[in-house]
């Protein structure tokens, strides 16, 4: 029974007694009841209710529901005036358009939060994400913002997304090259990811699938691991210490960990994309998460995802792949942190097998008749052993958050210099080549929120796959340049789980070739539209 005396105790009895049926009841009771009454309301405290914590997002790839073993709401009590600053953010499927913070969001959610009431006020720009978007004066530790340092919940959780596209490319023709099509104009399941969650005092799971087509059709798994973890005094921050192993998300980077779900660009930038193909790996990592301050390191077989399932790891040495993040919230909302990754490890040359002498014929002239002159003779050659290189990178980030009228914006940079990392566009093989191949990368991008309903943004990318490059042209020995640069505008809306986005890619490279052999800018701008609906 509740205490007496208390303003809860006043407005318990006020309710009871206003529910009993007095009519035909002697005077003296009714003069009882309505004293009992008006006493209640007069002691009942004029403030309002502490709002509810905020329920952290899904992040990365998810929204997830509440599980059956979060605690039940409370007994609902009367409605009492909230001022506009003290109003909860509202549900992740509100029908708002992400905020730009959203692109990091952590991976998983707490358990549930009591149901706020309704408001009248106006809604805040923290849109979809109440735990990446903070209010005037809200702490922001680094771990909130980074997939890495995610909350664990606690029961069970699922939850998932869908996203199918439109592509259109000027590089597509109607053609077939050694077999395979040629054209890149049509639609395509771009993601179907469905993940399952679960979380306890020490130990969490998580297990996600994915399905595209961006290849044919591929069913995979996306993440895989099972964690020990050391939970911090709120459930709602990133545990202290989580040891995890399995497939698990690379630790280099902000971008590479950006949930594909509120990523306001539709793809990493092509440098992040080269050097990680995928932003999962196999192995065991450790982050660790204290206020502001934030760490992760993680020891990987160095093969990531190639586009079916995860290869063998074909050497025993592993990559090591650590990061740590900074935040500091710098009054009014405004958020600014940064963060610096290191990659190391060792690439891997496959060696050939021993061939013996043969003999091929050429038929020079067309006419079907072997003759002397076409026959040719090719020499064996002895089995070479394969070899390992060494590879390393090194990168720095930095995200500034500010809150306007009308939305939140997001000024966002990443850059990386990199040694024999290619392994998704121009494979790094310093073996082949006789020389370390050098990669330098970066972007930088603004986003802002349009009210709750959409946002726009732009980002420019840079990317050269190899500094060193020269060629011979003409007897001369001149320096090549394969830099690549892109330019992205995008636009989107979104209503409810629905989001709509568009976005151009401006590519200016030197990939090409005129007439007189010399480099030139190929023709390969692209467009993408998508729609992304979840659950």
């Amino acid at each position: 029974m509740r205490g007496a005396g208390t303003p809860e105790s006043k407005r318990y009895v006020q309710v009871i007694e206003l529910r009993r049926p007095y009519f035909g009841a002697p005077a003296s009771a009714l003069g009882f009841i309505l004293l009992s009454v008006v006493s209640a309301r007069a002691q009942v405290a004029p403030d309002a209710p502490p709002a509810p914590p905020d329920v952290a997002d899904a992040g990365d790839d998810v929204d997830i529901e509440v599980g059956a073993d979060a605690p039940a709401a409370p007994p609902p009590a009367e409605p009492l005036p909230i001022a506009p600053e003290t109003a909860p953010a509202a549900p992740a499927e509100s029908g708002q358009a992400p905020p730009v913070s959203a692109a990091a969001a952590p991976d998983a959610v707490v358990g549930a939060a009591p149901e706020a009431p309704e408001l009248d006020a106006e809604p805040t720009n923290e849109g979809a994400e109440p735990a990446s978007a903070p209010g005037p004066g809200r702490e922001v530790p680094a771990q909130t913002r980074r997939g890495y340092f995610r909350p664990v919940g606690r029961g069970l959780e699922q939850g998932g997304y869908l996203q199918a596209q439109y592509e259109w490319s000027q590089l597509s023709e109607d053609e077939l090259l050694q077999g395979e099509p040629v054209n890149q104009d049509g639609f395509v399941l771009r993601r179907a990811r469905l993940r399952i969650d679960h979380g306890s005092q020490f130990t969490a799971a998580t297990l996600e699938f994915d399905a595209n087509t961006v290849n044919g059709l591929k069913v995979g798994v996306r993440r895989a691991e099972g964690a020990l973890i050391w939970r911090a005094p709120d459930d709602t921050a990133a545990p202290w210490a989580m040891l995890s192993a399995g497939v698990t998300d690379i630790p280099f980077g902000a971008e590479i960990v950006e949930s594909p779900r509120h990523r306001v660009f539709m793809e990493r930038s092509l440098g992040s994309r080269a050097l990680f193909p995928t932003e999962a790996d196999v192995g065991a990592k450790l982050s660790l998460a204290y206020g502001p301050f934030a760490a992760a390191v993680a020891v990987m077989n160095g093969e990531p995802l190639d586009g079916r399932t995860f290869p063998t790891d074909p050497n025993s040495a592993k990559d090591v792949i650590g990061h740590v993040a900074v935040a500091a919230p710098i009054g009014a909302g405004i958020v600014i942190e940064g963060g610096a990754s290191l990659a190391t490890g060792k690439g891997f040359h496959p060696g050939s097998p021993a061939s013996k002498d043969d003999l091929v014929w050429v038929d020079e002239n067309n006419d079907g008749v072997a003759q002397s002159t076409e026959l040719r003779g090719v020499q064996g050659s002895a089995a070479t052993a394969s070899e390992n290189f060494d590879r390393d990178a090194v990168g720095v980030d930095l995200r500034l958050t500010v809150p306007t009228p009308i939305g939140e914006t997001q000024i966002f940079a990443e850059g990386f210099v990199a040694n024999n990392y290619d392994r998704g566009l121009l494979v790094a093989d310093p073996v082949l080549s006789g020389l370390d191949v050098r990669q330098v990368g970066a972007s930088a991008s603004l986003s802002q929120q349009v009210t709750q309903w959409g946002y726009v943004g732009f980002r420019a990318a840079y990317y050269d796959p190899n500094s060193d490059l020269f060629e011979q042209r003409k007897g001369r020995i001149l320096p090549v340049s394969q830099e690549i640069w892109t330019f992205s505008p995008v636009v989107g809306a979104s209503i409810e789980a629905a989001r709509v986005s568009v976005q151009y890619d401006f590519v200016q490279d030197s990939l090409a070739r005129d007439e007189q052999g010399v480099p030139t800018d190929a023709d390969n701008d692209q467009l993408t539209a998508r729609l992304e609906v979840g659950w």
